[in-house]
């Protein structure tokens, strides 16, 4: 894939999860803070486990909180592939947490043109909430999430990047929700990053949609 072509496809990607309609809105501001450590067995084969608090309502209340753990296989420096499993709790509101087990699979492509690293991500996920306490429990609830993304590779610390992410619901089969992120990596130490971002989501197709507002900061170390 040329340069100009994989530029091309990320502008359209883009300009997708940014399209609206005239609508009325419900607008939040959140802050989603993460810690993740991770842990290479061999050059192909890592492991990494995530804790991470998500705060909605203007920043007031705990909305979700989660465990994620997962295994990722490097096929090489540009295509790895990714099983992951995500236990969530997510406040409702009746003023009570709801469990939802959540399994996804990863395919994630890269291609580095001088200092700019374009990535593409495709995820699968499956999804069960309250499955002891709810008829529809067991039913799960699938999503197709494709994601592209940039990278400048400055000199020194310092690492800004783009990314734009659909959501695809198989079962209601449309778009339903996008999330764009602009933000910056540093690395502190050798085995320490700080990863801090700014992400609007929106949901789409649905008469009265939500967007949100997110500061995120998130440390990743490596064992």
């Amino acid at each position: 894939m040329n340069k100009t072509y994989s530029h091309i496809i990320i502008i359209v990607f883009l300009l997708l999860a940014l399209r609206s309609q005239a609508q009325q809105v419900t607008q939040d501001a959140g802050l989603w803070s993460s810690l993740t450590i991770e842990k290479e067995f061999t050059k192909k084969i890592s492991a990494s486990l995530s804790e991470e608090f998500r705060f909605n309502e203007n920043i007031t209340e705990l909305g979700s909180f989660f465990t994620d753990a997962g295994i990722t296989y490097k096929f090489n420096d540009d295509i790895k592939i990714s099983v992951c499993y995500r236990l969530i709790s997510k406040k409702q509101l009746e003023n009570y947490y709801s469990i939802r087990h959540r399994l996804y699979f990863d395919l994630a492509l890269r291609k580095k043109i001088k200092k700019v690293t374009s990535g593409f991500r495709i995820r699968i996920q499956e999804q069960q909430a309250d499955i002891y306490s709810s008829d529809a429990g067991a039913i799960p609830e699938w999503y197709l999430r494709p994601k592209i993304s940039m990278r400048y590779n400055m000199k020194g610390k310092w690492t800004p990047y783009l990314s734009s992410e659909l959501f695809y619901h198989f079962g209601g089969k449309v778009f339903d929700n996008s999330r764009y992120t602009f933000g910056v990596e540093r690395k502190i130490t050798g085995n320490l990053d700080l990863d801090l971002f700014f992400l609007h989501q929106r949901e789409m197709n649905v008469k009265n949609p939500t967007y949100d507002y997110i500061w995120g900061i998130g440390l990743n170390y490596s064992l």
